[in-house]
């Protein structure tokens, strides 16, 4: 019988030591990575973005309860022009920013020209090409010409141990299908002896949900993926007041760390400071009139990240009804 592993275990320090012996010793990661984590607390702005978020499509063929499109969605969808990308993709690859995810507010694998775009930021040199992903609108012939494209990391929200929890929380998923094109992309992996993509599996935890966080933990061990992560469930709905967290609410605001290590491109050019303003009540910039460079060095960025630093999260639109519970004081 397998025993069973601690949460901390498998998601805290031990696994980001095994991340660390997977990843190799890669010293423009680890600096990369030492910015993100300790600029912010210094409160220094990289004289680049250290990572753009490109929003590929805001449009998803699911309905998740902790999502904006299981919470009244986005008005108008559609997809990012590959023109846009590329002028994206370009300035980041002449500023130096070290990593790109493809996606935002929606499923980056309904793009048609997703590997392309992968392709094409591998040929530009960007160090980390990524997308989180719900993983089921893809075929294995897709998934090889991601894996071909160079992709380096691909993170699948799975969000359950179990068939009955994933479909009840991922509305309109398939776990049959989820798990199908997992393994695609493991035995491609295996096949080519490759070890890109890293692949990432994570859900989210119900409060009391350990036992099955537990479960969720083994089986992907045993599948072989690169790294496992359980977060805690999180008030996401950012339209109204201040999140709960255990039932309770928060004491006030406290620094957030956003401002400081990426920019978000939306599908329509549109920038912002922060991955978590879904209804985009701070615009920063805009792509088609303004290089990123610009936008990253902006009176008006450099104000609002002023204003974080003394705490005056509440005077931003975006962040006075943030989800993030990091970004609150908590009794």
């Amino acid at each position: 019988m397998m025993k069973m592993t601690s949460l901390t275990d498998k998601t805290g320090l031990n696994a980001r030591l095994r991340n660390v012996r997977k990843r190799g010793f890669k010293p423009r990661y680890w600096w990369y990575r030492f910015k993100w984590n300790y600029y912010p607390r210094l409160r220094l702005a990289n004289p680049v973005p250290l990572h753009v978020d490109i929003e590929s499509t805001d449009a998803c063929n699911l309905r998740c309860a902790m999502c904006i499109h299981g919470q009244g969605g986005v008005k108008e969808t559609g997809f990012i022009k590959p023109e846009l990308t590329y002028k994206a993709i370009d300035q980041c690859a002449e500023l130096g920013v070290y990593s790109i995810k493809f996606n935002y507010r929606g499923e980056p694998l309904l793009h048609k020209n997703l590997a392309d775009f992968v392709k094409y930021a591998k040929q530009r040199g960007i160090m980390e090409v990524q997308f989180n992903t719900n993983g089921l609108p893809v075929s294995e012939v897709e998934i090889e010409a991601l894996i071909k494209a160079g992709l380096d990391r691909i993170i699948f929200s799975v969000d359950g141990a179990k068939k009955e929890t994933y479909e009840r929380v991922r509305i309109g998923g398939s776990y049959e299908r989820l798990l199908k094109n997992i393994d695609t992309f493991l035995e491609i992996k295996r096949r080519d002896g490759l070890k890109k993509p890293f692949i990432r599996v994570q859900m989210v935890k119900d409060p009391g949900g350990e036992k099955e966080a537990r479960q969720f933990i083994e089986f992907w061990t045993r599948k072989g993926v690169d790294n496992i992560a359980v977060i805690n469930k999180q008030d996401r709905d950012n339209r109204g007041g201040a999140p709960l967290k255990d039932g309770k609410r928060p004491l006030g605001r406290t620094f957030c760390d956003q401002p400081w290590q990426r920019l978000v491109v939306t599908r329509d050019g549109k920038v912002l400071m922060c991955c978590g303003d879904w209804y985009r009540k701070t615009v920063i910039g805009d792509l088609n009139k303004e290089s990123l460079k610009q936008i990253w060095h902006s009176e008006l960025l450099r104000g609002h990240r002023s204003m974080i630093a003394r705490g005056l999260l509440a005077d931003i639109a975006a962040c006075k009804t943030c989800f993030r519970p990091t970004t609150y004081k908590w009794d």
